[in-house]
């Protein structure tokens, strides 16, 4: 018996070992961004105007240096504004630093103060993060038909430019559904504009998921529309995601009371999915391919993926009470991270209690 209960021990201690390399792996996502970020970035950001009236185009431009005042060429600045949520996606820093954006008021923008929210990123250095305010004027009336028709026409051609602008679609979605405003890619885009960007936690998330999502979607959403093969494989993979995102979507709108939770809450729901509906499948071939078949090592992963998921809801927290942008930047992407792996993680065990019952 003592002979059996020794082998038992050592199998266990040996399939932990084997799973080392796999809790590694998970820690790598999470902390190489701040054990590698060796430099900081420096901001500086300005408007054309501390003024606009609606319909008016805001000029914004700035210029990217080291902690040592020496330019960052390559560096991708993404700007957003809140209230409503104007999506300005990324432009990249020149061998000057420097970098510039517009983008056009509606015809139809209120009255009052918005916040442009700037942020920087390049590999090697921390991220650095700026705000500017400016102030739209009331709208002016006029009594001439006239005026109002050219009005008009101008706001429509105004909207159709945005739409046609290829840096505000969702590029990989809108080349596999065939337009922009397939119904597919409306949910989507419905969802970051009225939901996620209106809260600190989606906005910071945003920032980061924008930094890298457009670092290689123009090109792949490029192949995909040259390729009726590749667009329906991937209409078939992304099919799964509008799903999970409609649900969410549901999720966020469901506490109209409090958007900040809402949304936090859909995106735990979206992780959650993504991680069961398509890393679960790989995570078990992995396992299996590595024979980590024990109940106790399938329970540790588990277990190590809910410590991870905790810490970042407490740093989320932490972030949300003391209002630090780059902490909840990096606590929004540690929750979307930890919970992909919970999500993938809790089919190990799901995979093994279908076996037994069988």
């Amino acid at each position: 018996m003592h002979s059996a209960s020794r082998g038992s021990q050592v199998a266990s201690l040996s399939d932990s070992r084997k799973l080392v390399p796999v809790l590694f792996i998970l820690s790598a996502l999470i902390l190489i961004p701040t054990v590698f970020a060796q430099n900081s970035l420096v901001l500086t950001a300005s408007t054309d105007k501390a003024q606009y009236a609606p319909g008016e185009t805001v000029a914004i431009s700035g210029k990217v240096s080291d902690n040592q005042s020496n330019p960052v060429a390559g560096a991708s600045v993404s700007l957003q504004v809140n209230d409503p949520p104007i999506d300005i996606l990324l432009v990249v820093s020149d061998q000057s630093g420097s970098y510039t954006d517009q983008f056009t008021l509606s015809d139809t923008s209120q009255q009052g103060v918005y916040t442009i929210y700037i942020s920087a990123s390049k590999a090697g250095y921390t991220t650095a993060q700026q705000q500017l305010t400016f102030t739209v004027a009331p709208q002016k009336t006029t009594s001439s038909t006239l005026q109002s028709t050219v009005s008009a026409v101008s706001s429509i051609l105004t909207t159709s430019t945005t739409q046609l602008n290829p840096q505000t679609k969702c590029f990989i979605a809108t080349a596999t559904f065939g337009s922009d405003l397939a119904p597919e890619v409306i949910l989507l885009r419905t969802f970051r504009d009225s939901e996620i960007l209106h809260t600190s936690a989606g906005r910071s998330f945003m920032i980061s998921f924008n930094s890298f999502y457009y670092s290689f979607s123009p090109q792949v959403a490029s192949l995909i529309a040259s390729s009726p093969p590749l667009r329906y494989a991937m209409k078939a993979m992304l099919y799964p995601l509008i799903g999970i995102l409609s649900v969410s979507y549901r999720i966020s709108t469901l506490l109209t009371s409090n958007m900040e939770l809402g949304v936090i809450l859909a995106g735990i729901f979206a992780a959650l999915a993504i991680g069961i509906v398509y890393l679960g499948p790989v995570t078990n071939g992995i396992f299996s391919l590595c024979k980590l078949e024990k109940r106790s090592t399938r329970i540790l992963c588990n277990q190590v993926a809910g410590i991870f998921c905790i810490s970042s809801l407490l740093i989320l927290l932490l972030g949300e009470l003391l209002r630090i942008p780059s902490l909840l930047m990096f606590a929004s992407v540690s929750i979307v991270l930890s919970f992909v792996f919970l999500g993938a993680a809790s089919t190990l065990l799901l995979t093994r209690l279908m076996r037994m019952v069988r």
